[in-house]
């Protein structure tokens, strides 16, 4: 791997770290409300990290950041994602991805998980990665005001790649 990417992957590691220990983020008061918040993608960071420098292969990472706003522009909370390559078919290309996030709050976070079983592109930075398309994304935990939580996120992609993230939570 090269050094410009492990330092991106530990950049990112160190991020996630950081933000999980003090829980920022930023909003308030929002704990297990059906919550709607929007992503354009001058708000969008993407990166891939190929660990053997060989192409898309099982293990490799697509990385991620965006910021969600409320339908005012008001910055709510950031939201980082792992995008990892499962297994690929014979010409190399991923076929199986999962993908774990965390919505990062003033108040806790929220963790949720897809699976993917289309063919991706996970190595174009460009592209919306299709997971984000998948039938709604399971609420598998939170902490802080969202400990316990479960539930689903539907993302629905709209136009000049803005992204609805509709939080539909059941906190215990």
């Amino acid at each position: 791997m090269s050094i410009a990417r492990s330092a991106a992957c530990l950049t990112f590691s160190v991020t996630v770290g950081i933000a999980l220990a003090t829980e920022t983020g930023l909003a308030q008061g929002r704990a297990c409300d059906e919550l709607t918040l929007v992503s354009m993608n001058d708000h969008r960071e993407v990166h891939f990290v190929d660990f053997d420098n060989d192409g898309p292969s099982i293990g490799d990472r697509r990385i991620g950041h965006r910021r969600l706003v409320d339908k005012d522009g008001n910055v709510i909370a950031d939201r980082v994602w792992t995008v990892t390559v499962q297994e690929v078919d014979d010409a190399g290309e991923p076929t199986v991805t999962a993908s774990e996030a965390v919505t990062l709050f003033e108040d806790g976070n929220i963790f949720t998980r897809v699976d993917n079983r289309d063919p991706v592109n996970v190595d174009d930075l460009t592209t919306m990665h299709s997971n984000a398309q998948r039938p709604p994304q399971a609420i598998i935990g939170g902490t802080g005001a969202y400990a316990g939580a479960t539930g689903t996120l539907e993302v629905i992609r709209g136009k000049d790649n803005q992204m609805t993230f509709v939080f539909a939570l059941d906190c215990q």
